[in-house]
C-alpha cells in the first residue's frame, strides 16, 4: 500500500486538487444562466432535449444554434436524459467536461514531461480565475479546449484513429477548431519538407496531410447538409462579423494578448515563463529540449499563433481564447520546472510566488463577464430583481428592459423563473412603459437620456460588489427610442 501511493503521489494529488474543485463549484451549479448561455446555449440544449436528440442541422432552429454545428447541444442533451433537467444537472454536464479537461491536461504532462509537470500544470490551472468562471457554464469552450489538447495527444502520439474521431468531434464542436487542424498540417509541413532530411520525407508529409484532412472530410458532411437545407455553408451573420479593418485586427489581438498573458495575474506567469526560457537559452539553466519536445512547444507556438490571428479577425469575446489557457499553463510548468530542476530553492519560491498570486485573482470577482468569478454577482443581482418582479406580479406590465434581463424575465430556460413568464417587455421607451429595469450589465447611454427626460422613481435596487439591477416605475409622458 505504502508503494502504491508512493508511485502514485502525482495523481492522487490531481484527484485531491480535483476534490476541492469540485466543492468549490458545488454551490454554483444551482445557479440561474448567465449571458450567453441563458439566451442560446442553454434554451437549444433544451430543445434538443425535447425534440429528439439528433445531430443533423436542424435538430434545433438555427436562431438558437446560431448555425454552429450540433454536437455540444447533442452531448448536452443526453445528459440530460440520463440525469434530469434542472439547473444543477445542466451545469454538472459542464462541471464534468472540465474535471475531464484537467484529468487530460495532466496525462498529457505526464505522457510527454513528467508526472510532476502534470500535477503543477493542473494546480495552476485550477487557480485561474478564467478557468474557475467557465467550468461550471453551458458553453462550448472547455470542451473545445479538451479537444484541442486530446487531439494534440493523439497526432504527438501517432494515435491515428483517436485524431480522427476527436478532431472530428472538436469540428462539430465549432468550425473555429479547424485553425488547430491546419496547425498540425503548417508544423508537419515544416517538419517534413524542412527539418527532416530522410529521402522518403515528401512521401511521408502526404501520409500525414492525408490522415490530418479526414476529420474535415467527415465534418464537411454536416456542412453540406446544413447548405442543403438553408442554402448557406456558416451562419451569415457570424460571417458578417469578420473584419478586416487593421484598427480593428490589432485592438481585438491586443485585447486577446491582455487576457491571456496579463490579466487576472497572469503578468506573473508569463514574466516567469519569460525568464526562464532566457536563463535556459542564455545562461543553460536546467535540461535542453529533447527533439520531442522541441516539437511540442512547435505546435504549441504555431497553433497559438494562428488562433490568435484567426480570433482577431472576428467577433470579440474573451471565451473564444479558452483552448489556449491549457496550452500556456503546461508551457508555464514545464519551463519553470525543467530550468530550476538542479536549484530546488528557486523551483519552490517561483511556485509559491505563481500559486499565491494566482489564488488571490481566483477570489478576485471584480468584472460583471463570463471569463471572470465576478459573474457570480451578475448572476445573483439578476436572479433577485426577477423575483422581485414576480413578487409584486407585474407580469402583464409594459417593461422597458435591456436584452439580458429580457431572456431572464421571458425564457423558462434560463433559470430565472419560478413559473410564468413576463409577456410584456420592451426595448422602446414610450408613455406607456410603466417599469424600466437597468443593470451594469448592459448599461447603456440611452438609459441616462431616458432618467433625465423622464420622471423614473427608483423603487428598488439590488447590489452585489460591482453587479447592480435598478428597477424604476416611470411617471412621466414622452418618447424616446432605444436602440
Amino acid at each position: 500500500m505504502k508503494n502504491l501511493v508512493k508511485n502514485n503521489k502525482h495523481l492522487i494529488g490531481v484527484f485531491i486538487i480535483v476534490i476541492v474543485f469540485i466543492i468549490f463549484k458545488i454551490p454554483h451549479l444551482n445557479l440561474p444562466c448567465f449571458w450567453d448561455e441563458a439566451w442560446a446555449y442553454a434554451p437549444a440544449t433544451r430543445m434538443m432535449y425535447n425534440h429528439g436528440l439528433s445531430l443533423l442541422p436542424d435538430a434545433i432552429p438555427v436562431y438558437c444554434s446560431r448555425g454552429h454545428p450540433v454536437l455540444f447541444y447533442f452531448l448536452g442533451a443526453a445528459w440530460m436524459k440520463l440525469f434530469g433537467t434542472s439547473m444543477a444537472v445542466i451545469h454538472s454536464f459542464a462541471l464534468f467536461i472540465s474535471i475531464m479537461l484537467l484529468i487530460m491536461i495532466y496525462f498529457f504532462c505526464k505522457e510527454f514531461f513528467s508526472s510532476t509537470i502534470g500535477l503543477i500544470s493542473v494546480i495552476l490551472i485550477s487557480v485561474q480565475n478564467f478557468f474557475l468562471a467557465q467550468s461550471c457554464l453551458l458553453l462550448p469552450e472547455i470542451l473545445i479546449s479538451f479537444w484541442v489538447l486530446i487531439c494534440i495527444y493523439a497526432y504527438l502520439k501517432k494515435y491515428r484513429f483517436l485524431y480522427i474521431i476527436c478532431a472530428a468531434g472538436m469540428l462539430l464542436t465549432k468550425e473555429s477548431t479547424i485553425v488547430l487542424i491546419g496547425s498540425l498540417i503548417l508544423w508537419s509541413l515544416i517538419k517534413n519538407i524542412f527539418i527532416k532530411k530522410e529521402t522518403n520525407r515528401i512521401k511521408y508529409f502526404f501520409y500525414e496531410l492525408f490522415i490530418l484532412i479526414i476529420p474535415v472530410l467527415i465534418a464537411s458532411t454536416y456542412f453540406i447538409i446544413q447548405k442543403i437545407m438553408y442554402n448557406w455553408f456558416f451562419f451569415p451573420e457570424h460571417l458578417n462579423l469578420i473584419s478586416f479593418n487593421s484598427t480593428y485586427f490589432f485592438n481585438t489581438l491586443n485585447s486577446y494578448v491582455s487576457i491571456l498573458f496579463i490579466y487576472q495575474g497572469r503578468i506573473i506567469l508569463t514574466a516567469i515563463l519569460l525568464l526562464t526560457i532566457i536563463l535556459k537559452i542564455f545562461f543553460k539553466f536546467g535540461n535542453k529540449l529533447s527533439e520531442n519536445e522541441k516539437e511540442i512547444f512547435s505546435i504549441f507556438i504555431i497553433f497559438f499563433v494562428c488562433y490568435l490571428i484567426f480570433s482577431s479577425l472576428n467577433f470579440f469575446s474573451p471565451r473564444y481564447i479558452l483552448c489556449l489557457l491549457p496550452l500556456f499553463i503546461i508551457s508555464t510548468s514545464y519551463f519553470i520546472y525543467n530550468t530550476f530542476k538542479d536549484k530546488r530553492i528557486f523551483q519552490i519560491l517561483s511556485f509559491i510566488i505563481t500559486i499565491t498570486v494566482c489564488f488571490y485573482f481566483c477570489t478576485q470577482k471584480i468584472l460583471t463577464h463570463d471569463h471572470d468569478l465576478g459573474y457570480l454577482n451578475a448572476v445573483e443581482v439578476h436572479k433577485e430583481a426577477v423575483q422581485y418582479c414576480e413578487k409584486e406580479k407585474i407580469y402583464n406590465k409594459k417593461i422597458l428592459t435591456h436584452f439580458l434581463m429580457r431572456i431572464d424575465l421571458t425564457n423558462p430556460y434560463s433559470g430565472y423563473l419560478s413559473g410564468q413568464i413576463f409577456n410584456n417587455i420592451v426595448d422602446k421607451m414610450s408613455d406607456d412603459v410603466e417599469f424600466c429595469i437597468f443593470s451594469n450589465m448592459e448599461y447603456s447611454p440611452y438609459f441616462d437620456e431616458i432618467k433625465k427626460k423622464y420622471d423614473l422613481n427608483l423603487i428598488k435596487k439590488f447590489q452585489k460588489n460591482n453587479a447592480w439591477t435598478e428597477i424604476y416605475q416611470n411617471k412621466n409622458n414622452k418618447d424616446l427610442s432605444i436602440k
